[in-house]
């Protein structure tokens, strides 16, 4: 094996920054657009809901300018709807917060979304918008739906929330608007975790909420936007890296190796998936904390969980299921009945891809009961997991398959752009499999160096190299930059990386029988102060400066906007 690959087995730990949470990220968009003044929300996740709700307010009059990693968002004095057709895809939560948001909006609008979307009940947030003072022109209680507002506004309602406490949430979230405003709920709510992060992130927006036993929910105040508010890591995508490191059995015999560690973690998460940290342990994880990072040390063998209650963490169930599939005793998932209207059947995804490797499966209207299989999970022949186009599903079975070396063929595998576009290029990144590469974006006032060198089919880009053994990403960087462009070159660098960018080699590329299929590119920037560049025909063959417009005469795709979001 080459030396990157030797890098990656010798690390005694991998190190993973987990995506901006998808649940805060969309209740931030929206608090954010009912706010009196900009403001700008750090770390957003950039995925399919994401962009989708974006789309939606940006067509109620709400300005989105993109800062780096970075929004601002710009709320309009009023939202306002011209008749427009807002598409959802397959995105329930933009689904139901635009919905909810036609109390509040002047005009005509309609949402329709994907076939599957359009057989996720609606009925119960319909109904209640519908006594709210909206006209809802629908079918059957599903998408699609028009929605029509009058200037009457309610300041106590009544629902029940049963399908999905986004409903619940989508309200809480008008009636931060509407303050004083009051929700009864006349039946129980089935999970609560969600709704509690909606009603923290309420408050961080000065909202009051007077929360009865999650029965009655009162609002005061006033509608306050933070200046800048920072997007805390998903933990329902955290469930995917731990459960990597629980399942890694090519580290079995040196669990330092197994061990993973997830960065950038605040002491404040708004996330009831943060529980799966405490699931971890029970089926035999060692978990440590420090600062802003969590260690995950994995046992040598898994312990089943017996049954347990998973009613508040819903969507970390696949990620749960694939570790019961190889523990040691039975699993059995209780009060998960509202798995059956996420973005698919997930109990019956579950089984039926489960039971397609061989495992013992039985399940009824709201659980699960997962018997490993005997032997260690293993197959002869390829097997192709149906995802049902559900993002849980293909990121959670891409793990067991990477972990346990099982030939899997993921159907619909785009579809983790749902809530984590880049999954399988960080999948492929946790086993070794992508090559670390630093490059250097050098500015010269308004002037960005390029440079062209004579392998790599003699394309244009930034001076960049491979990360060596015992080498920082910054350490690389400058090292990379003083050989491709000669030793008289003075820049001073910023410390920090600005981005990066992973792409998988064509499959024809000679790296794939080394065992690496990618890179993962860390990107640095530094400000020219003085010197030459000196051309070397085996290291630069040329080089120029060129405006940040002109650098899409020179890149494209995906690769030109992730380099000019850096400037």
């Amino acid at each position: 094996m080459n030396n990157l690959g030797n890098f990656a087995l010798i690390s005694a730990m991998k190190q993973i920054m987990v995506p901006g949470s998808k649940s805060v990220s969309c209740r931030a968009l929206v608090l954010a657009a009912l706010s009196s003044k900009p403001m700008v929300l750090r770390n957003i996740l950039d995925c399919d809901d994401t962009r989708v709700l974006q789309d939606g307010l940006a067509s109620f009059g709400v300005k989105f300018k993109k800062e780096g990693n970075d929004i601002r968002v710009v709320p309009p004095a009023e939202l306002t709807a011209s008749g427009q057709t807002i598409p959802v895809g397959n995105a329930g939560t933009p689904a139901r917060f635009l919905s909810a948001l036609s109390v509040l909006i002047s005009g005509e609008f309609t949402i329709e979304g994907s076939s599957r979307m359009a057989e996720r009940p609606m009925e119960e947030l319909f109904s209640v918008l519908k006594l709210m003072s909206v006209e809802v022109s629908h079918q059957e209680g599903f998408l699609p739906a028009t929605f029509s507002s009058s200037q009457k506004k309610e300041k106590s309602v009544e629902m029940s929330s049963i399908v999905s406490s986004q409903f619940l949430s989508a309200l809480l979230l008008v009636g931060a608007k509407l303050a004083p405003f009051t929700i009864h709920l006349t039946k129980p709510l089935p999970s609560t975790s969600y709704v509690q992060m909606t009603i923290d992130l309420l408050n961080e927006w000065g909202i009051t909420v007077e929360n009865n036993a999650f029965q009655t929910f009162t609002l005061t105040g006033s509608l306050r936007s933070p200046e800048i508010f920072s997007i805390p890591p998903d933990y329902s995508a955290m469930t995917y890296p731990i459960a990597y490191s629980l399942l890694n059995k090519k580290y079995a015999l040196d669990s330092d190796r197994g061990c993973v560690q997830l960065e950038n973690i605040p002491s404040k998460t708004y996330q009831g998936d943060e529980q799966f940290l405490a699931i971890a342990e029970q089926f035999g994880a060692q978990i440590i904390r420090s600062n802003t990072e969590i260690e995950i040390q994995p046992p040598e063998t898994l312990q089943g969980l017996g049954e347990v209650d998973f009613s508040d963490m819903l969507d970390t169930v696949p990620s749960a299921a694939i570790l019961a599939s190889v523990a040691k005793g039975e699993t059995t998932f209780t009060n998960i009945g509202n798995l059956r209207y996420k973005e698919s059947d997930r109990i019956e995804a579950i089984v039926e891809n489960l039971k397609s490797l061989g495992v013992q499966v039985e399940s009824g209207k709201d659980w699960i009961k997962i018997s490993p299989h005997p032997q260690p999970l293993s197959q002869r022949e390829r097997v192709v997991i149906q995802t049902h186009y559900d993002h849980r599903i293909a990121m959670a079975f891409g793990v067991l398959g990477k972990t346990r070396d099982l030939d899997l063929q993921i159907d619909n595998k785009e579809c983790v752009s749902k809530s984590w576009p880049n999954f399988w290029l960080e999948l492929a990144d946790w086993g070794g499999e992508m090559r670390s590469v630093s490059a250097v974006i050098v500015s010269n006032q308004d002037k960005y160096l390029i440079v062209k060198k004579p392998r790599k089919n003699h394309a244009w880009q930034f001076p960049q190299g491979g990360v060596e053994i015992g080498e920082t990403l910054l350490e690389t960087a400058e090292r990379e930059l003083r050989e491709e462009c000669g030793k008289t070159l003075q820049v001073k660098f910023v410390a920090e990386k600005v981005g990066e960018y992973a792409y998988f080699f064509p499959t024809d590329f000679k790296r794939h029988e080394e065992e690496i299929v990618g890179a993962k590119v860390s990107f640095f920037q530094a400000e020219f102060i003085s010197g030459d560049i000196v051309l070397e025909e085996e290291e630069l063959e040329d080089y120029k400066w060129v405006t940040k417009e002109e650098l899409k005469d020179y890149f494209e795709g995906e690769y030109l906007e992730k380099i000019q979001s850096f400037l």
